[in-house]
């Protein structure tokens, strides 16, 4: 399975039910938290893991201290952020070489881990915002060829 394309494709429909909801919507099913806090949550985490990647980490690293950590706040740059954090996840997978080993929460793990780990990640928060936005969560259309997976769902 493709997990790189899977969690580009992901990640663009996670954008485009946060660009089509009120950000101070509340999620449900993550309790206190507003659709701007799960959307900064998500974007955040790519970041995170991208930067977990590119130093070749074998230690914690807090995510509050990651780089480019806060999205802008015009919706357009937030976006724009959103779609680039997880494009520095797939380049940084990509330059380090998926089985370099580096730190996850379950111990060392092989750089593209984190690719399977955070595209299904976003599946599970666009699901959470799709049911508080009172949409039907729709399983994406393939952009890639038949034999490699566009959807986490595969």
């Amino acid at each position: 399975m493709d997990f790189a394309a899977a969690l580009l494709n992901e990640n663009r429909a996670f954008g485009e039910l946060v660009r089509a909801g009120d950000p101070a919507t509340p999620i449900p099913t993550c309790p206190e938290w507003t659709l701007k806090q799960l959307f900064r949550h998500v974007g955040r985490g790519e970041r995170w893991a991208a930067q977990i990647v590119t130093e070749r980490r074998d230690d914690y690293l807090d995510p509050r201290t990651i780089e480019g950590g806060k999205p802008p706040e015009d919706l357009d740059g937030a976006i724009d952020w959103l779609y680039d954090g997880s494009r520095q996840l797939v380049d940084a997978v990509e330059q380090s070489g998926p089985d370099t080993p580096v730190w996850t929460f379950l111990g060392p793990r092989p750089a593209g881990w984190w690719l399977r780990r955070r595209c299904h990640e976003i599946l599970l928060h666009r699901a959470d915002a799709a049911l508080a936005l009172g949409q039907v969560l729709h399983r994406r259309a393939r952009r890639s060829p038949p034999t490699a997976s566009a959807s986490c769902w595969t």
